[in-house]
């Protein structure tokens, strides 16, 4: 059980920290590296969740995960929004925000589009319960059919919607919001459909293979999802959304399998298993702080090197808050004190 988690806190550690890094800087990193990067730092956490529940003989029924979900994600959900909104007040009553921004942030928390990076709580959560809700009919293929007709219908009309009437007026982003929420989580599922299959077929044949197999699958598994990104001239399609971010996660879990529990992945393997506290803190509290600091403090832009170095520095400070959050403030993160 601990070396199938190591593995995997190895990836979603890698995924934080590119989560993060991605936020932080601005133009220093290649177009494409970024474009593949944001294939797989998100969806890396619906296919681990995919995974997981294809190592177990029974997916769990939805009242069961819905149950631990909440205690899980909507807990963390509701406390990290008031602590949010807190600072969001605090830095308006610093003049640094209009009361605008605090009123965008209480409407992105009321209709589950999360302020910052909190929109993935609902995600994952909305994209499990689908998948669990699919397993357990008897006619699971049929509406699994269905299901995937319709994601991709919605997800169609939801992208002419935003290319064309979000931008137009701040209406149009206000009735946008709840069907961003939707689109979040309709992108979610079927990733963890596609893990928890894909786990099932390793763990009956792939996991006797020998390590050089699984290292070149996962190492041609990424090189591919960069091409599929569009910059080697390979397109899957209208499929495509759905190809890349299932091929990168994939390659880079076994890449991840024979690294985990060796010495230089310990950094990886520690942020992968804390990976809530930065994915919440460092968007909505920590960038906006490092920014201050930069511009109004030391006096410099803020951009170069200058957001690596912050990047960096807010990696550093998140230690002491895992320590907060996992001590004295477990509630916030659904744990009992």
């Amino acid at each position: 059980m601990n070396a199938r988690l190591d593995y995997i806190d190895t990836l979603k550690g890698l995924s934080i920290l590119c989560i993060t890094l991605l936020h932080y800087e601005e133009g220093m990193l290649p177009l494409w590296l970024c474009a593949w990067v944001g294939m797989f730092m998100i969806s890396a956490f619906y296919f681990t969740s995919g995974w997981l529940m294809g190592m177990k003989t029974k997916v769990a029924d939805v009242r069961t995960l819905a149950t631990k979900r909440l205690r899980q994600l909507g807990v963390p959900y509701v406390w990290f929004t008031l602590l949010i909104l807190a600072f969001d007040v605090l830095w308006w009553a610093l003049g640094q925000y209009e009361f605008r921004q605090v009123a965008t942030d209480a409407y992105k928390s009321i209709t589950l589009r999360g302020i910052g990076t909190l929109w993935f709580l609902p995600s994952l959560f909305g994209g499990e319960l689908i998948f669990c809700w699919l397993m357990g009919s008897k006619r699971r293929w049929w509406l699994f059919a269905l299901a995937a007709v319709a994601t991709i219908a919605y997800l169609h009309h939801y992208y002419e919607w935003n290319a064309t009437m979000r931008t137009l007026s701040d209406w149009h982003k206000i009735v946008d919001a709840p069907f961003f929420t939707l689109r979040n989580v309709l992108i979610a599922w079927p990733v963890v459909f596609v893990a928890y299959w894909l786990a099932r077929l390793y763990f009956t044949y792939a996991a006797r293979w020998p390590m050089v197999v699984n290292a070149a699958i996962g190492l041609a598994c990424p090189a591919l999802s960069i091409y599929v990104c569009g910059f080697g001239g390979i397109s899957f399609g209208w499929i495509s959304p759905f190809v890349a971010p299932v091929l990168g996660p994939l390659g880079l879990l076994f890449v991840c399998m024979p690294l985990a529990q060796t010495a230089p992945t310990a950094f990886l393997n520690y942020w992968g298993r804390h990976s809530l506290v930065l994915m919440v803190t460092h968007y909505s509290i920590t960038h906006v702080l490092c920014r201050y600091v930069c511009v109004e403090w030391i006096g410099q832009p803020y951009e170069g090197w200058w957001q690596i170095a912050f990047f960096a520095l807010t990696v550093a400070c998140t230690y002491p808050m895992v320590w907060l959050f996992e001590g004295r403030l477990a509630f916030m993160l659904g744990k009992k004190v």
